[in-house]
């Protein structure tokens, strides 16, 4: 089993892109680390752990090393900055004391590729003690320095809690506007994410997983309001099911955007609703037939008494308490499983 904790640098809204409409290198590294988690989860005998379980996480910089002990590889995810906006590049700063720096060159590499940008090589940022007292703070260096400190907490951290690699990736410069333009698309992170993980697939030698594991799941988005156990109530399974499949250890931490895979059978097609059917709703009723008040429907039976256009309205199907009665509100048709 390969051990991979990858952590998402600073927090959600940290540090504006040269961009608008406006993105942020905190949140747009956690979105990279999210979809690196789940590329990597396509592979066998692989455990990966995010320090930033939801965007607006903000763990120390000590606890985040930690999450690695004992870990095979320790990835923190940044882009760089500097004052002048032409500047741009790809850099990975090690764990002092790495001699083997070949997994960062080729992450470092591919990252490059895919910010059309160069690859500036590895670093090494340390800080030196004598007689317990502070003599070099935050000096640059070329080449492994064993027996000193690392500068960067979350290396040191990781090094100290057992884990075998440790090194944090400068992908780019958001201060450069091409950078920033890429960084801040996630259709772009999703695609630098799985060539940067078939990248780490290969150093460890990873197998994907066998295409009928695959193919038996269905993708999920979480939605706002969502739970584990809503979204098993809604694919006919339970949340213990999901959480097993998803590797997910705590059930009460899903978030918007996440992708769950959900068992996929025939009962799970995609239902065709008509005015009259009976449903079960879990989610959002929004109406003003409600008092003007959004009301949350956990499990309820309701009957559908419109299809709305779902390009005119955000949430396009009508629902009341009874077949033949006044319509209480739209739902979103995510929200609704036909009984």
């Amino acid at each position: 089993m390969v051990k991979i904790c990858i952590d998402a640098g600073h927090v959600e809204g940290y540090k504006t892109y040269n961009i608008k409409p406006e993105k942020y290198e905190g949140t747009q590294m956690y979105y990279l680390s999210l979809y690196e988690k789940e590329e990597l989860e396509k592979y066998k005998d692989v455990e990966v752990v995010l320090t930033r379980e939801r965007p607006g996480d903000n763990p120390s910089l000590w606890n985040r090393g930690k999450m690695a002990k004992d870990f095979d590889l320790f990835i923190s995810n940044h882009s760089n900055a500097n004052s002048s906006e032409a500047v741009n590049g790809v850099l990975c700063y090690m764990d002092c004391t790495e001699t083997d720096g070949t997994l960062a060159d080729s992450l470092g590499e591919i990252a490059a590729e895919y910010l059309k940008c160069s690859y500036e090589g590895k670093r090494y940022w340390i800080e030196t003690y004598k007689n317990g007292v502070l003599t070099e703070r935050g000096a640059v260096y070329k080449t492994p320095q064993k027996g000193k400190t690392n500068w960067l907490t979350v290396l040191q951290s990781a090094k100290n809690y057992g884990c075998k690699m440790a090194f944090l990736m400068e992908q780019g410069y958001h201060t450069n506007k091409e950078a920033a333009a890429l960084l801040g698309d996630n259709d772009f992170l999703k695609k630098l994410a799985a060539a940067k993980v078939k990248v780490i697939a290969k150093y460890y030698g990873l197998e994907p997983k066998a295409s009928e594991d695959v193919e038996k799941y269905k993708k999920y988005v979480v939605q706002k309001g969502d739970t584990l156990t809503k979204i098993a109530l809604k694919f006919g399974t339970t949340w213990e099911v999901l959480a097993k499949i998803n590797n997910i250890e705590n059930p009460n931490l899903i978030y918007v955007g996440q992708i769950i895979l959900v068992p996929d059978s025939e009962g799970l097609e995609e239902e065709i609703l008509q005015v009259g059917d009976e449903v079960i709703v879990n989610g959002n009723i929004y109406s003003n037939a409600n008092g003007g008040n959004t009301v949350i429907k956990n499990n309820e039976k309701m009957y559908v008494t419109e299809i709305l256009e779902s390009g005119k309205y955000k949430y396009p199907i009508s629902v009341a308490k009874t077949k033949d009665g006044i319509r209480q509100g739209w739902a979103d048709k995510n929200t609704i499983k036909k009984v």
